[in-house]
């Protein structure tokens, strides 16, 4: 039997982050900008991939929150199609790149990406290669940064 009050809370967070997270409001440094908008804007598949490239090296070289908040945007607006095909080709394409997004979520290890990762597990538009990175990314979460 789920404990409601566990569960409850659960759906609180869910909401709050949702809530915190809807829109990107603070100045990014020029280059995240920059690789934000051809992830969210372009048409050129290679241009996405290489920005995701960015921005992981980005993040692998200054753990830049401005990345992880730019990532849990661009999954919740621009990589979670409804009526998700993989006989879609541009659905298919974006979806490679949201796996490529979340493996630099599991990177990071932040609490903060668990309702951005738990709604690509739970909602299941994408593929199941990259609902299983959302998987492993959830298991690598590092619950001791959640006060922090």
């Amino acid at each position: 039997m789920v404990n409601k009050a566990l569960l409850l809370g659960f759906l609180s967070v869910l909401i709050l982050t949702s809530a915190v997270y809807g829109d990107i409001t603070h100045q990014l440094p020029p280059e995240i900008r920059t690789l934000y908008r051809t992830l969210m804007q372009s048409e050129n598949h290679d241009a996405k991939r290489a920005a995701a490239a960015s921005l992981r090296e980005i993040y692998e070289e200054t753990r830049s929150e401005d990345v992880i908040d730019v990532i849990i945007d661009l999954m919740r607006f621009t990589y979670n199609h409804n009526n998700f095909s993989e006989q879609n080709q541009r659905m298919f394409y974006d979806d490679m790149i949201a796996m490529r997004l979340i493996e630099i979520l599991e990177i990071s290890k932040d609490p903060r990406v668990f309702p951005t990762l738990i709604r690509v597990v739970a909602r299941r538009n994408h593929t199941q290669r990259t609902i299983d990175a959302a998987w492993k990314a959830i298991k690598a979460i590092d619950w001791s940064k959640e006060n922090k």
